[in-house]
């Protein structure tokens, strides 16, 4: 009588991890890799060009004033508590219904396979035409952005943007460098590196500083933005590896007018500071912002992103449509707060205006 054939409890392990090693694989890469990088991101601070900096713990501690933050967390734990319930026991029941032998058994597993063989397996995971999710963009949300055109253009304007950016930013002849845009990035050409660190938009300060040059005479310049000034500065020398050059370029408020021409603005103004443009926005229209006029004789104040102006508010009073004498009303002093126009619509539906009357 033969005996049982037995195996080695190591190659059973062996076996056994073998077949766990392909699963563990994926999760490990496409897991627990990018929840890793995520929270190795989020420790710093990653501009559009030049090297990243620690950002930590600034980031963490905003998390409380901000709005989705909670939304965002409630959203996760609806889906994952709702959805993923959902697929299992809709996928247990119909493995188990295409497993099972009874009539009509031959149609079902048709009609389970064939949407994935034809390229519209799991119709959950597809968005439906004109559904908002909540959580996705406070814009989209709340019925400020526009709907899908037929022809994406922002998609390819964006690659093209983002392939031409670097000669946007510098380039270089046998001269030297040129740097055409003070943001923070690293220059190379024909063994001029030079770095560029700077805290814009929000700071005009930057220092230009050199990694490796040639031993011979190289010409270093910078453009200066017309809101700093206009022009070019330029450095010519022999560089040397660790020399710095520091600019300071004015970041102090501004009022800007319209031309006289544009009758829609005439008698408006617009706050700008550095290159970027400001905006009022009143969400729930409070405070409403047709009742305001800014006060451009007085000096205006940056408080964190957002620059605050004196303006005042008249009281509502009812005005004969659409024309009539204009109601003697109470004005109240105020500082009105403005935003950098990009970000208009994140704090929810808002009323939002870029030129403001003058008082």
């Amino acid at each position: 009588m033969s005996s049982p054939s037995s195996t080695a409890p190591g190659a059973a392990a062996l076996a056994g991890w073998a077949y766990a090693a392909p699963t563990a694989v994926i999760v490990a890469v496409l897991f627990v890799a990018p929840l890793v990088l995520v929270v190795v991101m989020s420790l710093r601070r990653w501009p559009l060009l030049g090297p990243a900096r620690p950002n930590f713990p600034a980031d963490y501690t905003k998390i409380p004033d901000d709005p989705l933050f909670l939304d965002s967390v409630l959203f996760t734990l609806r889906y994952t508590v709702i959805i993923t319930i959902l697929l299992s026991a809709v996928a247990l029941g119909l493995a188990l219904l295409v497993q099972d032998r009874r009539p009509r058994v031959g149609f079902f597993r048709t009609a389970f396979f064939l949407p994935g063989a034809v390229g519209f397996y799991n119709p959950l995971q597809v968005r439906v035409a004109g559904e908002v999710t909540s959580g996705v963009s406070p814009r989209a949300d709340g019925g400020l952005r526009a709907s899908w055109r037929a022809v994406s253009c922002c998609p390819t304007n964006l690659a093209r943007t983002f392939a031409a950016l670097p000669a946007y930013v510098a380039t270089g002849t046998d001269a030297g460098l040129q740097l055409h845009h003070p943001t923070s990035a690293r220059v190379e050409h024909d063994g001029f590196v030079v770095e560029v660190d700077t805290e814009m938009p929000w700071r005009g300060a930057a220092t230009l500083r050199v990694v490796q040059a040639p031993d011979r005479l190289r010409v270093l310049s910078l453009r200066l933005p017309i809101w700093a000034g206009g022009g070019t500065a330029e450095w010519c020398r022999v560089w040397a590896p660790g020399e710095e050059v520091s600019v300071d370029l004015r970041m102090t408020p501004r009022w800007v007018e319209p031309d006289p021409r544009i009758d829609a603005l005439r008698g408006c103004v617009a706050v700008e500071r550095g290159p970027l443009v400001y905006c009022a926005e009143s969400p729930g229209d409070q405070p409403p912002l047709t009742r305001i006029t800014v006060d451009t004789s007085r000096a205006s104040e940056v408080v964190d992103e957002e620059i605050a102006v004196s303006a005042t508010l008249t009281s509502a009073e009812d005005q004969p449509w659409p024309y009539g004498p204009r109601p003697r009303a109470e004005a109240e002093a105020i500082s009105l707060r403005l935003r950098p126009y990009y970000q208009w619509g994140n704090h929810g539906p808002a009323t939002m205006r870029v030129w403001l009357p003058k008082g």
